[in-house]
């Protein structure tokens, strides 16, 4: 990645990064773009890492400086993910359910939809429901999320 960022000279910006291992562990490049990636990606980041990567994005693109260049960025305590809200079935959107055990990891909710909106099978970004942005202290609570999420956050049809 290093040698791709060095050849191309860039400096400053979002990149979206699409790679695949093969079995020898050999990268083979899917994309290589200048844009931030889908599903709120650079929000969750702002979030991690405590910077607005939306306004650094902006001041890249007018040739200003991002705020944060010259200064040590690291990431905040706990585990950052996301989870894409979607149906395995077609139908009439009714509302989103989330467990009370896992509330208060949930710190943002962006739903695309309204109850009584038509929704279809998720087959693709363009059919997600919306984000829910979780933030975890430690691994092992984002991992047991990780195996019982299809419990603990419901979409409900009406």
């Amino acid at each position: 990645m290093q040698r791709v960022i060095t050849a191309l000279n860039i400096r400053f910006g979002e990149m979206n990064i699409e790679i695949l291992l093969d079995k020898d562990d050999n990268v083979h490049f899917l994309e290589l773009g200048p844009r931030a990636g889908g599903n709120m990606i650079p929000i969750q980041l702002s979030d991690a890492f405590g910077i607005d990567l939306v306004k650094a994005n902006v001041q890249a693109a007018i040739g200003v400086k991002p705020d944060f260049v010259d200064k040590p960025v690291k990431a905040l305590p706990g585990c950052y993910m996301h989870y894409v809200l979607h149906s395995y079935e077609t139908g009439t959107f009714g509302n989103v359910e989330i467990d009370e055990s896992i509330r208060k990891f949930v710190y943002r909710e962006v739903i695309y939809k309204k109850p009584g909106d038509k929704i279809e099978v998720f087959d693709g970004a363009g059919k997600a429901l919306g984000i829910i942005f979780l933030h975890f202290d430690k691994s092992i609570e984002m991992e047991d999320f990780c195996k019982n999420h299809n419990t603990l956050i419901k979409v409900n049809l009406q």
